[in-house]
């Protein structure tokens, strides 16, 4: 139940946001993605444990501006060389993710050496996308936090639901990084 909440919040919030920048607007369109990755699919619990991301990109544009979500990002997107080409149709991107990492053996709480610690990455990612029939550009800016803040160990503790042994867990970070 904890690792819901963190995510129901966050994507309540972001709905709510969206529902305000957008209110009275015509925004309709766009795609919504769900993008799932879980080492259980391969039956092992190693390195790269699990990846979760939930996105949102709008409605083709001709210019980022014809997007009220992107209002508060244009005077970044307007600095950034190429992605206001008039030749390209335009997206926006927005994207709320977690990623988990493990050691090969879980059996421990100590650090080893030359093997990957638990760690937890829970992120948020804004991009801009340009694209024509040949080719497909994107720029993207994940910004997250790390050790505690991600629900690292909440997220990897559902496992027990699934019926795969438990590990030691998470034990050796302890750190929360902002970027």
């Amino acid at each position: 139940m904890t690792l819901i909440r963190p995510f129901t919040c966050l994507s309540l919030a972001i709905a709510a946001i969206s529902c305000a920048l957008g209110a009275g607007k015509d925004e309709a369109g766009g795609t919504f993605g769900l993008y799932l990755e879980n080492d259980l699919f391969a039956g092992t619990d190693q390195h790269y444990t699990s990846g979760l991301k939930m996105s949102w990109s709008s409605r083709d544009l001709e210019q980022y501006s014809d997007s009220s979500y992107a209002s508060p990002f244009l005077p970044i997107f307007n600095l950034l060389p190429y992605i206001n080409e008039t030749n390209y149709q335009k997206n926006l991107v927005l994207a709320l993710g977690q990623n988990i990492y493990t050691p090969v053996n879980t059996d421990t709480r100590a650090l080893i050496p030359d093997d990957r610690p638990y760690a937890g990455w829970l992120y948020l990612g804004i991009g801009v996308v340009r694209k024509n029939d040949d080719v497909r550009n994107s720029l993207v800016l994940d910004v997250g936090v790390v050790g505690p803040w991600s629900y690292g160990e909440e997220a990897y503790r559902t496992k027990e639901f699934k019926g795969q042994e438990e590990g030691q867990t998470f034990g050796t970070v302890s750190l929360n990084w902002t970027f």
